[in-house]
């Protein structure tokens, strides 16, 4: 009985030290986890959206607090035949406001053609610099604050664009231009450099994607039916437009006609 005690002694003692050891070897990689976070992680948080600034009360004064500040990234090739770039422009959260004067603040390949391209990225984005190596020119896209939530590169039956979906309107009012807002359609022809907006009432862009074979780009808008500013997929309608890229025009792909025999239909 002695011995049979004994054993089962040194068993329980030899699985308490197996236990301890597991614990503590898990306590010591949790441990080195946390701290290599601390190193790895940037210290500001991202996508915080693009602030709006409170106007002063005396229209005269120049003296801005910024709070925000650019950050370029990485240049984009469009397309690996051509020597053409995009560098996004985000924004950094300052730790501490600065103090600045607003009017210092303000300021040939050959190659096979393709048809269609559709590269799309995520993020929040306040400006995009569009750069032609060939012609040494850099072009910047946005003249006004915005904050673009979605951007694509796109070749659509031949055309050449950049495909933006954001906002220059803080529409729920929350001192700051991000996803939460109403999101309109931007597109930016490489042609002629321009930049063409689709704003739609009372709408919001949900998602794009180019339709293939054609010169369309299928755009999905939510309907924000109660007017309180705000999207709900499950209790609003979702509608489909269609962006021409030859036409740089935007209309519905469902004509009001279609429309109202449809709904006609789900009424009875």
């Amino acid at each position: 009985m002695d011995k049979l005690t004994q054993y089962n002694r040194k068993l329980l003692a030899i699985f308490g030290t197996m236990l301890l050891a597991a614990f503590g070897l898990a306590v010591i990689i949790a441990l080195g986890l946390f701290i290599d976070s601390l190193f790895d992680s940037p210290r500001h948080v991202y996508d915080q959206g693009v602030q709006i600034r409170e106007t002063t009360a005396n229209g005269t004064d120049t003296t801005i607090f910024r709070t925000q500040q650019a950050s370029f990234q990485e240049p984009i090739q469009l397309d690996t035949a051509k020597a053409q770039f995009v560098i996004p422009v985000g924004q950094v959260d300052l730790e501490e406001k600065e103090r600045v004067n607003a009017l210092a603040s303000s300021g040939s390949f050959e190659y096979e053609p393709r048809k269609s391209r559709f590269d799309s990225y995520s993020g929040i984005f306040n400006n995009f610099i569009f750069y032609d190596y060939a012609s040494g020119t850099k072009t910047k896209i946005f003249s006004k604050k915005v904050a673009v939530t979605n951007w694509s590169n796109a070749l659509v039956n031949g055309t050449e664009l950049l495909l933006f979906m954001g906002t220059d309107t803080d529409s729920n009012q929350d001192k700051k231009l991000d996803s939460d807002d109403y999101q309109s359609l931007f597109a930016f022809y490489l042609k002629d450099r321009k930049l063409v907006e689709y704003k739609l009432d009372r709408r919001s862009v949900l998602s794009y994607e180019p339709m293939e074979k054609t010169s369309l780009v299928s755009v999905q808008v939510g309907i924000d039916k109660n007017k309180d500013f705000k999207f709900d997929r499950y209790r609003e309608p979702v509608e489909v437009v269609v962006l021409d890229v030859a036409s740089r025009k935007l209309s519905d792909l469902v004509s009001p006609a279609m429309k109202a025999e449809i709904q006609s239909i789900i009424d009875k």
